[in-house]
């Protein structure tokens, strides 16, 4: 099995973070304080930050994603420092211009300069981001077209299109004509009194320009074997909270999803801005191929402003190919602080029974045989094990059989307890395993 791995944030809010967590209640003075510190441990700002690092430099991962909002308010100072956060601590071999490696930005709604909003021109208020991305040599972010990179590693591909779904953020232009005027004279007496009045919460258009629709299904079509992975800062659908609000979605959301269905073939979109903790599938009867996977990114660090402060962390994605090349789903990590940073996973698979025969070798085939002539509807690895050693099998199978059972497990055929103990490992056979070999 080959992987192509993904580490996936949004969020970051440079400017707000809370580095320092909120003090423990001591009921008595007499304590000394650094008990309280023993106590309560790492701050998280700074637990996040470790193991983040950590899956920047452990030579696994070939691609970093950020969805949007790594400053708030729009302040370039911040997003500045973010960059300079990352420079320092992500392996240069992700900026080397033709390496199968990269960083890849696309910018939130808090990203934009609103002292640069142009009735007239809906991008220079994404020009400070611009700028300082190439002063620190990063890729640059889609602006009004979609942007596109194809990463390689073994014969497999996935396909990187990076959209800007904040084109219509801060435009008070988009909202009825005879209100314009009340809109604009209630934010400037609001910024006037209160300089960090929240316009980048209330005044969001979100949308994918049309160039950029037809980008995308461009982009797609002359890289048909390559799985596309969509990077935005808005989802695909409604947040799942209720929220009140004058454009709470993506307004053309529904026109991307039936462009992205229509290519009836599994597409990641992965997003951040919601700061919660979601995957959703969304699928068509008209299309039964077409599985468009939308993953969330929570906010990465504790946030001062952040009211909820309960989930925190970033994502790492594992595209995992058979040794062949076929695309057989992913896997993501969740890297959460509520969970103690210890992380726990998912497979989402992409090829279902009957189709999943086309991809089965003969040894694959061998080891299915035996798993359905059990008597019980689990066997466990031992068992396996027991078999091959009587020697009933071809010997090149036993140095494979668990590479064997995870592959037969992405291909939605048995279900393989990979994480388990080798004795408890157990092997289910799925509902159509006998149609299948026959």
């Amino acid at each position: 099995m080959k992987n192509i791995n993904i580490i996936h944030f949004s969020d970051i809010h440079c400017g707000t973070i809370e580095k320092e967590d909120p003090p423990l209640e001591q009921k008595t003075p007499f304590y000394p304080e650094n008990l309280a510190d023993l106590v309560q441990g790492p701050r998280r700002f700074k637990k996040i930050s470790k193991s983040l690092i950590e899956q920047f430099r452990n030579g696994l991962n070939n691609i970093i994603l950020i969805s949007g909002d790594l400053t708030t308010y729009g302040k370039i100072e911040n997003y500045e420092l973010f960059l300079k956060y990352l420079r320092k601590r992500i392996p240069s071999e992700f900026f080397e211009k033709d390496s199968n490696f990269g960083v890849f930005i696309v910018p939130g709604n808090h990203d934009i300069d609103e002292n640069k909003i142009d009735s007239g021109d809906l991008h220079p208020k994404f020009m400070p981001i611009i700028n300082s991305l190439k002063k620190h040599g990063f890729y640059p972010i889609p602006c009004k077209n979609a942007t596109n990179k194809k990463i390689e590693k073994e014969s497999c591909s996935v396909l990187l299109v990076l959209l800007n779904s904040c084109i219509g953020c801060r435009e008070i232009q988009y909202f009825p004509r005879d209100l314009q005027p009340y809109i604009q004279d209630y934010f400037d007496k609001e910024s006037n009194r209160n300089p960090k009045f929240p316009l980048f919460n209330r005044f969001d258009t979100p949308f994918i320009s049309e160039e950029s629709i037809e980008d995308i299904s461009r982009y797609i079509s002359e890289q048909d074997t390559s799985l596309p992975i969509i990077i935005a800062h808005h989802n695909l659908l409604p947040p799942h909270n209720t929220e009140i609000s004058i454009f709470s979605e993506m307004l053309n959301g529904g026109k991307l999803r039936d462009v992205l269905k229509s290519f009836n073939k599994p597409i990641l979109f992965l997003h951040g801005h919601i700061h919660e903790d979601q995957v959703e599938i969304i699928q068509s009867p008209f299309y039964p191929n077409s599985k468009i996977i939308c993953i969330s990114a929570p906010m990465l660090f504790p946030n001062k402003e952040d009211k909820l402060g309960t989930i925190f962390g970033f994502n790492v994605i594992q595209i995992v190919f058979s040794d062949e090349g076929n695309i057989l789903g992913c896997e993501i990590i969740f890297y959460r602080l509520d969970k103690n940073l210890m992380p726990f996973k998912t497979r989402i698979r992409f090829i279902i029974p009957p189709e999943s025969g086309f991809y089965l070798l003969e040894e694959d085939r061998e080891i299915l045989k035996f798993i359905t002539s059990s008597s019980t509807d689990k066997i466990y690895l031992k068992d396996i094990n027991k078999f091959l050693n009587e020697g009933n099998i071809d010997e090149n199978i036993y140095g494979n059989i668990e590479k064997i059972l995870d592959k037969l497990d992405w291909l939605n055929l048995v279900k393989y307890d990979k994480d388990g103990f080798k004795s408890r490992s157990i092997v289910i056979p799925g509902r159509y395993v006998q149609r299948v070999i026959k």
